[in-house]
């Protein structure tokens, strides 16, 4: 049950994400990652680390925030930062992933996190 439901806020923030947005998405590939963090205290150093991850060629976009309560009852609240990225392709994506920075961002960031991170992935069609 809870795999469901935080399968079905993901596709929810993916909708309204999509809805909001005012240019267009770069990237074919998008990679969103959801993040609870040990304190509130710690969101402005992991906002910090993520925003790192721009420096890597094959990042297409970025967006990072924080969880808004906007009083859903289906909203994620374990999950108080979000990341957003766009990929070209697959290679791109691959190529992100084992980047020496994205390795020392994951590194860093994982100190400030109350748990592992959940992820969706999907192709814009």
């Amino acid at each position: 049950m809870k795999i469901k439901l935080t399968i079905f806020a993901i596709f929810c923030i993916l909708l309204i994400c999509s809805c909001s947005q005012e240019k267009e998405t770069k990237g074919e590939l998008q990679h969103i990652v959801l993040f609870s963090i040990k304190s509130e205290n710690h969101i402005e150093n992991l906002l910090f680390e993520l925003k790192k991850l721009e420096a890597i060629p094959e990042v297409q976009s970025l967006e990072v925030g924080t969880f808004e309560d906007l009083g859903d009852p289906r909203a994620l609240r374990s999950y108080q930062v979000v990341l957003k990225m766009g990929f070209n392709n697959m290679k791109a994506y691959e190529a992100y992933q084992s980047h020496k920075i994205h390795q020392k961002v994951k590194k860093a960031s994982g100190e400030l996190l109350d748990g592992p991170p959940a992820s969706y992935d999907y192709l814009v069609k």
